[in-house]
C-alpha cells in the first residue's frame, strides 16, 4: 500500500442502481439515494461529482479512513488483503488526469483533484431477481432469499429494491454516459441479482448498442456480466443472440461466480445446479467471441474444497485457454467469513497455493491473464498468513456458536445438512451446538 486510505475506485468506479434509484463509487460502499430533483440540481455532476463523493475523496486524500470504506478497513485491520491493493494509485490518476505525477504528494497538491469526470468502470446493478440463495447473500440481492425470509416470518430484512425505475434518472444516466462516461471507460458491467434472468439486461444491451453505433471510432470497451452460471437455456440462448452485434463494440467477458464443485457448490449457492453451472461455463469458454473469467468468492465453508475448484480451473486453462481468476472474500455474515476461520484451516491453502504457483510457472503465459494469477496467488498467501494468526477451533467458543446458529437455521429451512455436505466442519458445528445448549441451560 502507498497510503493508509487512498483508493482510485473512489474516483473511477461508478455503481448505478436503476431499480432502486441510487448510486455510489465502488461496490463495497453504501449507496446514495437519487431523485428526479437531483438530476435538475446536479446535472452531469450527479454521476461524477456529487458533494457526497467529493467529501469521501477529500477524506481519502487526507489519509482519513472514511466510514463508507469500512469493508476494506475491516479486512486490512485483520491482516487480510482488501480490494484496495492500490500500488497503482499514481499510475491510475496519471491515466485519468492526463498528467505525470511522480508522488502522492503531487497528486494531493493538484487543484480540484477530488473532482472526477473519468469513470473507468461502470456497473449497473439490476434488480434483485435471482434464482439462488447463496449462504453469504441476502434479500437485498436475491428474491429467493426474500421469499424464504418472508415465508418464515423474519422481520430483520435488509434493504430490498422497490423496483421503482425513474425514466428521468435513467435518461440522465445515458446522457451522462454518452457525453462523459464512455470517454475514459475501460469496463461496462452488469451485476444483480442474476443479470441473465433479468429482462432489463437485454433492454440495456440494446441501449448500449444504439449509443455505440453512433460512435464507431470509439475504441472497444469491455462488457462484463457477472453471473452465477445457473442460466436456463431460454435466457442463455437469448444472450447469445446479442453476441454478434455486441462484439462490434465490446470485448465480451462473462465473470463466473462460484467457488466449489458438486454438492458443495449446490449447498453454498442454494438453487444453483452444478451440472448446469459447469455446462454453461464451458459453453461460454469455448465461444470464440466470449472471454470467461473466474470470480470465486472465498468463504469459510469453501476453504476445504478450494483445491478441487482450482484443479477444475486449471483443467479448463489447459484444455481451452488461459482463464483469469480474481479474488473476492466474504466479510459478512461473520459465520461465513474467512476472517473468523479457525487456525487449523490455514492448511486448506497449501494445495491451492501450489496449484497457482505451478500455473504461473507453466507455459500457459498469456500476459495480463498470468498477471491475474500472480495477484490471486498473493491473495491466497496473505489470507493464509492472516488465518494462521487466529485462534484454534477449540478456543472459538462464541464463534462456533454463531456458526452453528446461522447454519442450523438454514439447514432447517432448506432441508439440508451442513455436517453431511462439509464434514470438515462437523466438529466445529457440534461444538457450537454444545455451546448454545449450555448457554440455554444456564439462562433457564
Amino acid at each position: 500500500m502507498i497510503s493508509k486510505a487512498l483508493c482510485h475506485m473512489a474516483w473511477d468506479y461508478v455503481m448505478f442502481y436503476p431499480f432502486d434509484p441510487s448510486m455510489t463509487y465502488c461496490c463495497r460502499t453504501p449507496r446514495m439515494d437519487l431523485t428526479d430533483a437531483d438530476v435538475e440540481k446536479y446535472g452531469h455532476d450527479l454521476f461524477s461529482n456529487h458533494p457526497k463523493f467529493l467529501e469521501r475523496r477529500a477524506a481519502l486524500l487526507n489519509d482519513v479512513q472514511h466510514a463508507d470504506c469500512n469493508t476494506c478497513w475491516q479486512l486490512e485491520n485483520n491482516g487480510f488483503q482488501s480490494s484496495r491493493y492500490d500500488d497503482n494509485f499514481i499510475e491510475m490518476m496519471n491515466q485519468n488526469v492526463g498528467l505525470n505525477f511522480k508522488t502522492v504528494e503531487e497528486v494531493k497538491a493538484h487543484p480540484n483533484i477530488e473532482m472526477s469526470n473519468y469513470a473507468r468502470c461502470i456497473e449497473i446493478v439490476l434488480n434483485n431477481v435471482c434464482d439462488a440463495k447463496c449462504t453469504y447473500c441476502n434479500e437485498m440481492f436475491s428474491t429467493s432469499w426474500y421469499k424464504e425470509k418472508i415465508a418464515h416470518g423474519d422481520k430483520d430484512l435488509q434493504r430490498v429494491p422497490e423496483d421503482k425505475r425513474s425514466p428521468v434518472l435513467e435518461e440522465s444516466f445515458w446522457k451522462w454516459y454518452e457525453a462523459i462516461g464512455m470517454t475514459h471507460l475501460w469496463r461496462f458491467g452488469f451485476i444483480g441479482g442474476e443479470p441473465f434472468i433479468v429482462d432489463a439486461l437485454y433492454e440495456y444491451l440494446e441501449k448500449l448498442i444504439e449509443i455505440h453505433k453512433k460512435h464507431p471510432s470509439m475504441p472497444k470497451k469491455e462488457l462484463c456480466i457477472t453471473s452465477n452460471m445457473n442460466t436456463p437455456k431460454i435466457y442463455f440462448d437469448k444472450f447469445l443472440e446479442f453476441v454478434p452485434e455486441l462484439k462490434k463494440y465490446f470485448h465480451i467477458i462473462i465473470q463466473a461466480s462460484g467457488e466449489n464443485l458438486g454438492e458443495e457448490l449446490e449447498y453454498i449457492r442454494s438453487g444453483v445446479k452444478f451440472d448446469r453451472w459447469k455446462s454453461n461455463i464451458e459453453t461460454f469458454a469455448n465461444h470464440p467471441d466470449i472471454q470467461v473469467n473466474f470470480l470465486p468468492t472465498l468463504n469459510l465453508l469453501g476453504l476445504p474444497g478450494l483445491a478441487a475448484y482450482l484443479n477444475y480451473w486449471r483443467e479448463l486453462c489447459e484444455k481451452i485457454e488461459p482463464i483469469s481468476i480474481f479474488e473476492n472474500i466474504v466479510t459478512w455474515p461473520k459465520a461465513q467469513s474467512p476472517i473468523n476461520a479457525p487456525r487449523e484451516f490455514a492448511k486448506c491453502f497449501d494445495e491451492p497455493i501450489k496449484i497457482v504457483e505451478e500455473m504461473i510457472a507453466s507455459d500457459l503465459d498469456n500476459g495480463w491473464v498470468n498477471d491475474s494469477w500472480k495477484v490471486y496467488l498473493r491473495f491466497l498467501n496473505e489470507t493464509k498468513s492472516a488465518i494462521e494468526k487466529n485462534k484454534t477451533s477449540s478456543d472459538m467458543k462464541k464463534e462456533s456458536m454463531e456458526f452453528f446458529l446461522y447454519f442450523n437455521q438454514l439447514d432447517e429451512r432448506r432441508k439440508t445438512s451442513l455436517p453431511k455436505s462439509f464434514p470438515d466442519f462437523e466438529s466445529f458445528f457440534n461444538q457450537g451446538r454444545s455451546e448454545y445448549e449450555d448457554l440455554r441451560q444456564k439462562s433457564s
